[in-house]
């Protein structure tokens, strides 16, 4: 396998004589834990080659952070030494930033939260838009990163592999970036992530359609005892809902949670454990979904191995059975979002022209309708390097004018728009 243009690897040594050697370049391996590292200049870079075209890093830091993550000084060094006026990098924290004049510019922002699969309209554009850097000149770089260079890194370096077509499916990219970005072959994890990687699989160079499904309930699969009371939340677009049902301290059941929702798009479903007495709320397992890609005449079962958060540490089923699940259960029919939908161009996510007679979500009027209206505004960013395929998202509360699938302008009543409120993406400059 190809390990890039480095000097040398860290990390499959004994670790104390790391620190030994050098006790900041040991503190920076052991925050690091068990991804590959490059030594450049007498500095270990968390940072690794998934193809001789694609680095993943953790994030360039500054001040005291710098003494256990990638100095934004030791980065700089080695992409303009190693990599001088071919490199662009890709930033997907939503929580910081940098300036992007230390890298001359060629920083691009698609930020989403960490722990947390991308908005599915987010990675279309960005893999686009990193293919069009590689393929502009011979012996271009890109870099990308998140903060420690694994998660949301690896759910969009997986992208790029299927998207390139160096592999053929969802399961030979998330296995190639492990191996690459990793010493124990441990790289994409959070279920969520996964689950967005084999969705941009399965729709690799196509479009589909949004579609608006109706959540009609919830049912939890073996809730243990002593729970109390089960809080289940969703969010995704304009739908935020939470409903509750009592969990019977004596014994094993299944539990089911009534609702009543519209859901379109990106959706996130929490559980939550109301504490007897306390009025705290503890989150311990959550998922997302994209509706693009369910079923709805089928119940959707989700495994206890397909959740995130703290359940994931009860590997040995002590405190949750292996038979714990979530089944969601949909009204049968499926809706279009919109009479217009616009979206950035090229999401895998289509613009919809639906008939008059097919209005707002399931069936509503415009009037009822209007809660699901967004005025978002998304182009493609012809940006300070041509970089066709950087979507640019904004929100514009007053805005009175959208576009048509041609171009032409609509009024933006008229328009309903199925981005979350939080996906800005831009390219610094």
């Amino acid at each position: 396998d190809f390990e890039g243009p480095s000097s040398g690897i860290l990390g499959k040594g004994n670790m104390f004589d790391t620190i030994l050697r050098s006790p900041l370049e040991g503190l920076r391996t052991i925050v690091s834990k068990k991804k590959k590292r490059h030594e450049f200049e007498g500095a270990s870079l968390d940072l690794a080659y998934i193809t001789p075209q694609v680095i993943a890093m953790g994030f360039p830091s500054q001040g005291v952070e710098a003494a256990y993550r990638n100095s934004i000084h030791a980065v700089y060094r080695f992409f303009e030494t190693k990599h001088p006026d071919q490199y662009f990098i890709f930033n997907l924290c939503s929580e910081r930033t940098y300036d992007a004049s230390k890298f001359h510019g060629r920083v691009a922002t698609y930020p989403f939260d960490d722990h947390n699969p991308p908005p599915f309209e987010l990675m279309r554009p960005m893999v686009r838009h990193a293919c069009h850097w590689i393929d502009s000149a011979p012996g271009n770089v890109v870099a990308i990163h998140c903060k420690a260079g694994k998660g949301r890194t690896g759910v969009m370096a997986v992208a790029y592999l299927l998207h390139s077509g160096i592999c053929k499916t969802a399961e030979q990219a998330i296995k190639k970036f492990a191996l690459m970005r990793t010493h124990d072959g441990k790289g994409v994890t959070i279920p969520s992530q996964l689950r967005y990687c084999r969705y941009f699989a399965e729709n690799l160079h196509m479009e589909r359609h949004l579609y608006c499904l109706f959540l009609t309930k919830v049912k939890i699969h073996k809730c243990p005892p002593g729970m109390n009371m089960l809080v289940l939340n969703v969010v995704g677009g304009q739908t935020r809902m939470e409903s509750s049902a009592p969990v019977p301290s004596e014994h094993v059941t299944d539990v089911d949670v009534d609702m009543q929702a519209p859901i379109v798009g990106d959706v996130r479903f929490a559980l939550r454990d109301l504490r007897k007495g306390t009025g705290k709320k503890a989150e311990f397992a959550a998922f997302w979904i994209h509706t693009s890609f369910v079923e709805p005449s089928l119940p959707l079962l989700i495994h206890k191995s397909e959740l995130d958060g703290s359940i994931r540490k009860d590997k040995k089923h002590e405190k949750f059975s292996e038979d714990f699940a979530v089944s969601l259960y949909f009204d049968c029919l499926k809706t279009k979002v919109a009479k217009r939908l616009v979206c950035a161009p090229d999401t895998g996510i289509s613009s919809v022209n639906v008939a008059d007679h097919q209005q707002g979500v399931r069936g509503a009027d415009d009037e009822d309708a209007s809660s699901a209206r967004l005025s978002f505004v998304l182009a493609a960013d012809e940006s300070s390097h041509g970089s066709p395929g950087a979507a640019s998202c904004q929100q514009s509360e007053g805005a009175s004018r959208g576009l048509d699938q041609t171009g032409g302008e609509v009024p933006m009543e008229e328009v309903f728009v199925r981005c979350p409120s939080n996906l800005t993406t831009k390219t610094e400059s």
